[in-house]
């Protein structure tokens, strides 16, 4: 995700129109991957009966996310229009935001445990 929001954001310099459109669909693939992932390494990782309290969590978690990083972003553009500068460097802060925090959660993901799943089979 982070290098495809580098490549987004590499849209607002002189690079050919192709570039954030291959950083949109590499921020789109990260996302496919890592959305479905966290809340179903949470539940399975659950007690049998606490899944609907580890989902919520999850999905509270993520709502807190959204929230936060759009209202930094959009605070990243009130201060380039209040200052004075272009628009430019105001969305480039937004960007700058996201991608520190793909950098972020980096650490994070490698907390996420890694266990196959149970044989139903068996």
């Amino acid at each position: 995700m982070a290098l495809g929001i580098a490549g987004v954001a590499a849209g607002l310099t002189s690079v050919p129109i192709v570039v954030p459109y291959i950083g949109w669909g590499l921020a789109g693939l990260g996302m496919g991957i890592a959305f479905p992932t966290i809340p179903l390494a949470a539940m399975s990782q659950a007690s049998g009966g606490a899944e609907a309290s580890q989902l919520s969590s999850i999905l509270l978690t993520d709502t807190l996310g959204a929230g936060i990083g759009t209202g930094l972003g959009g605070a990243c553009i009130a201060i380039a229009d209040s200052t004075g500068s272009q628009l430019r460097t105001g969305i480039a802060g937004a960007f700058a935001v996201g991608f520190v925090a793909a950098l972020l959660l980096i650490a994070v993901a490698r907390r996420l445990p890694v266990s196959a799943p149970a044989d139903s089979a068996t």
